[in-house]
């Protein structure tokens, strides 16, 4: 790579000129030797690198192989002695990471396993320039350990929004559990997002006691004036209800997202519900 006829180590010499870095620790391209070594380490023990300024970089790769399982550290720091952020890997014997520059420092950890290494080499590179290539292959099986470069379907950041998701919240979640359901309609709120009017449940009987025989449960749609609501299950389901049974159908909220339920036999029995998806409206 050449730049106005100067080579990279040049090009180096002048960025580090130019920011007041030493041109000596960066002429060579590349490697950094404050943070590489093949010195094998006993069992427990930590190879710590050098706090390196790496403003004139765009990015590092760290490069390590080992025979003894151990957990690699790669710090960054804002200030040369704190540790702000660090990528972690543990129980690794070898791996490649690159890592864009995002603070002035940067160092390496090694904290080897219990027993005592017979081969052992890390080494650290600095790019001023360099293309985040992924070092998995295709058929390479992937795991956390393993960088990635993440990419979305716009349409995929929609669908989230339009579910609501968040940190915690999954789309198949227990909703609540009303209290003891009597033979009037009581109110169940619905986890839904605001726009939407239909959702999968599944009611879940809790009956007072192990089994209770000849006991309906039934839900409308909240607002309903109708003395009659939409039977939870068919008839032959209710026939003798026992503690855990399950029915799942589909459910019309009002705007506010509500349901009604009540026993139509008894006032001492509670119902469970759950939402298991939503209907997202045509165009969403």
């Amino acid at each position: 790579m050449s730049l106005n006829g100067q080579s990279e180590t040049e090009l180096l010499k002048t960025i580090a000129t130019n920011t007041g870095a030493s041109a000596s620790s960066t002429t060579a391209g590349i490697i950094d030797s404050g943070n590489s070594s093949t010195a094998n380490l006993s069992g427990d023990a930590v190879f710590t690198g050098v706090w390196k300024d790496t403003t004139i970089y765009s990015q590092f790769t760290v490069i390590y192989s080992a025979d003894v399982e151990g957990t690699i550290n790669m710090d960054l720091s804002m200030d040369g002695s704190t540790v702000h952020r660090s990528k972690v890997v543990e129980d690794t014997t070898g791996g490649v990471h690159t890592l864009a520059v995002v603070s002035k420092f940067m160092r390496v950890r090694w904290t080897n396993g219990s027993d005592a290494q017979s081969t052992f080499a890390i080494q650290t590179i600095l790019h001023i320039h360099k293309s985040k290539d992924l070092t998995s292959t295709m058929v390479q099986q992937v795991s956390n350990n393993n960088d990635v470069t993440l990419v979305r379907d716009p349409s995929i950041a929609i669908c989230d929004t339009a579910r609501e998701f968040y940190n915690g919240k999954t789309v198949e979640h227990f909703i609540g559990e009303n209290d003891a359901v009597t033979t009037t309609w009581t109110d169940v709120s619905i986890t839904a997002p605001a726009f939407c009017t239909k959702t999968k449940v599944t009611f879940e009987a809790q009956p007072s006691t192990e089994t209770a025989t000849t006991l309906v449960f039934s839900w409308r749609t909240n607002g309903q004036t109708g003395t009659t609501g939409h039977q939870v299950g068919d008839a032959g389901w209710h026939g003798s209800w026992i503690r855990g049974t399950y029915n799942t159908e589909s459910v019309i909220m009002d705007s506010s997202q509500i349901i009604e339920v009540k026993c139509e036999t008894s006032s001492t029995h509670k119902l469970a519900v759950y939402t298991n998806g939503y209907y997202l409206p045509k165009g969403i």
